[in-house]
């Protein structure tokens, strides 16, 4: 593939794939439509073994740079390895599915030129069902004060696709997706960024396409839970400083991801399922079960991706 230029572009996209061919294609289109031109493509293959290559080589576009290497099991690695040759200082993610509206580059330069203290930026998406036909926006965010303690009591507020990250914030402070994380890499990198004082900024457009069909691991609801419990144990008793009774705050975050487990059984009309959640959410903690109600009932509540 040919080399790109060697001057300094102002985004460098990452995305990682893993036998997507059918919908890489389409997802490259997006990045190269940009009103913005002013970035590198870095496609981080994670042992492919279809035609993945083929369609990348198709685009004779010298922004772009294809690597391939062996198979991982998740979007950590390979998300790694394109932050590490990122050349820009912002890092915007895409999944090998998702899409772009063509203004989503311009308009994210004009967010950073007015809000220069940002480390972080996210925007609103559309979410295509492609296993139910369905099409609605998801709403990412708000940022507020002590926003590692929300994000980590409340849920998840980005979205990879639709997020883009100061690289100097990530160098100084040694982040990266954690490998040992799958589903929940992304909800783990933000948490430890805002927990390290990230300032984050919320677009209030929808400058994207998040996809979800039958062919992802974000489909994949038990192993979810059992990721977002590893990832609630690590936080409760390991990073956060908040709460010095941590078996307090794994026993609110714990009754949280079984309140997941309900949302689930019910995004998937399943009733008789949810009433053994119904109960254990509320024998583990009333309290935590109410609070996590009332914040999933506020209608900007934030949305599991494996919810939809």
């Amino acid at each position: 593939m040919t080399t790109p230029p060697t001057s300094v572009p102002a985004f460098s996209v990452v995305i990682p794939t893993h036998n997507r061919a059918n919908r890489i294609g389409a997802t490259l289109r997006s990045v190269l439509a940009q009103t913005c031109g002013d970035f590198e493509l870095l496609v981080m293959d994670d042992g492919s073994t279809d035609e993945t290559e083929r369609i990348v080589s198709s685009f004779e576009d010298p922004r772009i740079v294809y690597e391939w290497a062996g198979p991982t099991g998740g979007p950590a690695g390979p998300r790694n390895r394109g932050m590490s040759r990122a050349k820009a200082p912002w890092i915007c993610l895409l999944d090998s599915d998702d899409l772009w509206e063509p203004v989503k580059l311009e308009r994210l330069q004009s967010m950073i030129a007015e809000h220069p203290e940002a480390d972080v930026f996210c925007h609103h998406e559309w979410m295509e069902n492609r296993m139910t036909g369905s099409r609605e926006v998801l709403h990412h965010g708000p940022a507020e004060d002590g926003m590692y303690r929300r994000m980590l009591l409340e849920g998840n507020r980005l979205s990879p696709s639709a997020t883009t990250m100061r690289k100097a914030f990530l160098d100084a402070h040694g982040l990266a997706f954690d490998p040992g994380f799958v589903i929940v890499e992304d909800f783990d990198l933000w948490l430890r960024m805002a927990e390290n004082g990230a300032r984050f900024h919320f677009i209030e457009e929808t400058l994207g396409t998040y996809v979800l069909d039958d062919g992802g691991i974000s489909t994949d609801h038990r192993r979810y839970i059992a990721q977002l419990l590893n990832l609630y144990r690590r936080h409760a008793f390991e990073v956060q400083e908040f709460e010095p009774d941590r078996r307090k705050l794994w026993r609110m975050l714990r009754t949280g991801a079984k309140f997941d487990r309900l949302t689930l059984a019910l995004a998937r009309h399943d009733w008789l399922g949810a009433l053994p959640h119904i109960a254990s959410c509320f024998a583990s903690s009333p309290a935590a079960f109410l609070a996590k109600l009332t914040t999933r009932l506020r209608p900007e509540s934030p949305r599991l991706a494996t919810e939809h």
